[in-house]
């Protein structure tokens, strides 16, 4: 599998996602829209688009005028049939362009907390390995309405629109590839936004947090499950190219 990641922040990058990608031997490229003259690939170079995190608005576009081109780029992948997944930031990009609206949530969600399987959730194929209930890492002040035509598969008490399905494209609002190394990092460089409140923890209450093992495994099991449903497995010798 070639898989393409686009990085929005220095700081969040793909975490538990690269040791996955690694183990199982996909290639990877990436995309840092940090970086100026930042590039694309084409739609003949890469099987999926993983979309990350980072603190600025999908609506954002006049403030930061790359998302036009990044929103472009999803586009493409989609309408040439591209599997994508969307985390945090990325998934509201991604709500964005399948038509729906992105805006400031009433209240932020930035620590552990459950997020809950709906209906369509315990439908999905894809998330069969992972429970009815999963606490997961948080760290989002903005939300989505659910877009035309997409499955809604997981809510949470802070947050109704946690995540979805449409076609080959599915959006989490929530960090299920959080490991310890990226906590650290989203804390020390976004550490202003912790104030305190029905859904925002500490940085003692995060950090002192006992993830479970379990929960970086539902999430490569996810993965597992996405890729295996939508493409044949590929055992091509790992490899890493930089758009830059």
């Amino acid at each position: 599998m070639r898989i393409h990641i686009i990085q929005h922040l220095a700081h969040e990058h793909g975490a538990s996602i690269i040791d996955w990608a690694k183990e199982r031997h996909h290639n990877l490229s990436f995309t840092y829209t940090f970086n100026k003259g930042h590039a694309y690939p084409s739609s003949d170079e890469f099987d999926m688009v993983i979309i990350l995190g980072g603190t600025m608005g999908a609506y954002e576009e006049d403030k930061y005028t790359w998302l036009r081109a990044e929103k472009h780029f999803i586009k493409q992948a989609i309408e040439a049939g591209k599997l994508i997944l969307g985390i945090c930031l990325g998934s509201q990009i991604l709500a964005d362009v399948l038509g729906s609206k992105v805006y400031p949530h009433d209240k932020k969600e930035i620590g552990f907390f459950p997020i809950y399987k709906t209906a369509d959730g315990e439908m999905e194929k894809s998330l069969a390995e992972i429970p009815a209930t999963w606490t997961v890492f948080h760290w989002h002040g903005d939300t989505f309405d659910l877009p035309p035509g997409a499955s809604h598969l997981f809510f949470s008490d802070g947050c109704k629109n946690q995540g979805f399905r449409k076609d080959k494209c599915f959006g989490f609002q929530f960090h299920g590839e959080a490991n310890a190394e990226l906590l650290q990092a989203m804390i020390a460089n976004e550490r202003s936004e912790l104030l305190k409140d029905d859904y925002v923890q500490s940085e003692d209450e995060i950090l002192n947090f006992k993830s479970p093992d379990e929960n970086l495994n539902y999430f490569n099991a996810f993965l597992d499950h996405m890729m295996n449903e939508v493409f044949e497995t590929h055992s091509k010798s790992g490899s890493f190219q930089f758009y830059q």
